[in-house]
Protein backbone atom coordinates (compact mmCIF):
# COMPACT_ATOMS: atom_id res chain seq x y z
CA UNK A 1 0.00 0.00 0.00
CA UNK A 2 1.16 3.44 -0.52
CA UNK A 3 2.87 5.20 2.36
CA UNK A 4 0.82 8.17 2.06
CA UNK A 5 -2.26 5.81 3.12
CA UNK A 6 -0.47 3.93 6.10
CA UNK A 7 -1.65 6.05 9.03
CA UNK A 8 -5.30 6.52 7.51
CA UNK A 9 -5.96 2.30 7.64
CA UNK A 10 -4.11 1.90 10.95
CA UNK A 11 -6.84 4.41 12.13
CA UNK A 12 -8.86 2.10 10.23
CA UNK A 13 -7.90 -1.38 12.00
CA UNK A 14 -7.55 0.48 15.25
CA UNK A 15 -11.35 2.02 15.20
CA UNK A 16 -12.33 -1.68 13.70
CA UNK A 17 -10.83 -3.77 16.32
CA UNK A 18 -11.30 -0.79 19.70
CA UNK A 19 -12.76 -3.67 22.20
CA UNK A 20 -10.10 -5.81 21.32
CA UNK A 21 -7.43 -3.20 21.87
CA UNK A 22 -9.02 -2.18 24.76
CA UNK A 23 -9.26 -5.09 26.65
CA UNK A 24 -5.66 -5.98 25.70
CA UNK A 25 -6.86 -9.11 23.36
CA UNK A 26 -4.64 -7.24 20.88
CA UNK A 27 -1.10 -5.98 20.78
CA UNK A 28 -0.97 -2.54 19.66
CA UNK A 29 -0.93 -2.44 15.96
CA UNK A 30 2.42 -0.98 14.35
CA UNK A 31 3.28 -0.36 10.37
CA UNK A 32 5.76 -2.44 8.98
CA UNK A 33 7.24 -0.55 5.88
CA UNK A 34 9.45 -2.50 2.84
CA UNK A 35 7.36 -5.58 2.92
CA UNK A 36 6.89 -8.60 0.46
CA UNK A 37 4.70 -11.60 -0.24
CA UNK A 38 5.89 -15.06 -1.54
CA UNK A 39 3.47 -17.49 -2.55
CA UNK A 40 3.32 -20.66 -3.52
CA UNK A 41 0.30 -21.71 -5.95
CA UNK A 42 -0.90 -25.33 -7.11
CA UNK A 43 -2.95 -27.73 -7.37
CA UNK A 44 -0.22 -30.51 -5.89
CA UNK A 45 0.15 -28.13 -2.72
CA UNK A 46 -2.71 -30.37 -1.18
CA UNK A 47 -1.05 -33.77 -2.45
CA UNK A 48 2.22 -33.38 -2.29
CA UNK A 49 3.84 -33.95 1.45
CA UNK A 50 6.45 -31.52 2.60
CA UNK A 51 6.18 -28.93 0.14
CA UNK A 52 5.76 -26.26 2.79
CA UNK A 53 8.68 -27.39 4.93
CA UNK A 54 10.69 -27.46 1.74
CA UNK A 55 9.67 -23.86 0.81
CA UNK A 56 10.36 -22.55 4.40
CA UNK A 57 13.73 -24.77 4.45
CA UNK A 58 14.78 -22.53 0.94
CA UNK A 59 14.00 -19.49 2.77
CA UNK A 60 16.41 -20.34 6.00
CA UNK A 61 19.42 -21.94 3.92
CA UNK A 62 19.62 -18.54 2.04
CA UNK A 63 19.31 -16.67 5.68
CA UNK A 64 15.83 -15.14 4.81
CA UNK A 65 13.26 -14.20 7.71
CA UNK A 66 9.91 -15.01 7.17
CA UNK A 67 7.89 -12.33 9.04
CA UNK A 68 4.45 -14.24 8.57
CA UNK A 69 2.64 -16.86 7.05
CA UNK A 70 -0.49 -17.78 5.56
CA UNK A 71 -2.16 -20.33 4.16
CA UNK A 72 -5.26 -20.67 2.21
CA UNK A 73 -8.34 -22.18 2.96
CA UNK A 74 -8.29 -24.66 -0.02
CA UNK A 75 -4.38 -25.49 0.76
CA UNK A 76 -3.82 -24.79 -2.42
CA UNK A 77 -1.75 -21.95 -1.86
CA UNK A 78 0.65 -20.98 0.71
CA UNK A 79 2.64 -17.43 1.23
CA UNK A 80 4.72 -15.80 3.34
CA UNK A 81 6.19 -11.77 3.99
CA UNK A 82 9.41 -11.04 3.68
CA UNK A 83 11.49 -8.07 4.12
CA UNK A 84 11.47 -6.88 0.52
CA UNK A 85 15.17 -6.57 0.07
CA UNK A 86 15.27 -10.58 0.21
CA UNK A 87 12.22 -10.59 -2.11
CA UNK A 88 13.97 -11.77 -5.30
CA UNK A 89 16.35 -13.69 -3.40
CA UNK A 90 13.11 -15.27 -1.83
CA UNK A 91 11.65 -16.03 -5.48
CA UNK A 92 14.63 -17.17 -6.73
CA UNK A 93 15.38 -20.22 -4.39
CA UNK A 94 11.78 -20.51 -3.89
CA UNK A 95 12.01 -21.24 -7.86
CA UNK A 96 15.11 -23.49 -7.38
CA UNK A 97 13.21 -25.88 -4.71
CA UNK A 98 10.34 -26.34 -6.94
CA UNK A 99 11.63 -27.00 -10.28
CA UNK A 100 15.47 -27.27 -10.50
CA UNK A 101 15.49 -30.46 -7.43
CA UNK A 102 17.00 -33.72 -8.02
CA UNK A 103 15.83 -37.33 -7.33
CA UNK A 104 15.71 -37.83 -3.66
CA UNK A 105 15.48 -34.13 -2.80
Amino acid sequence: MPQSDCARAKRAMEDEFYLELKEGLLEPLAIMERLAIISVVGDGMRTLRGISAKFFAALARANINIVAIAQGSSERSISVVVSNDDATTGVRVTHQMLFNHRPGD
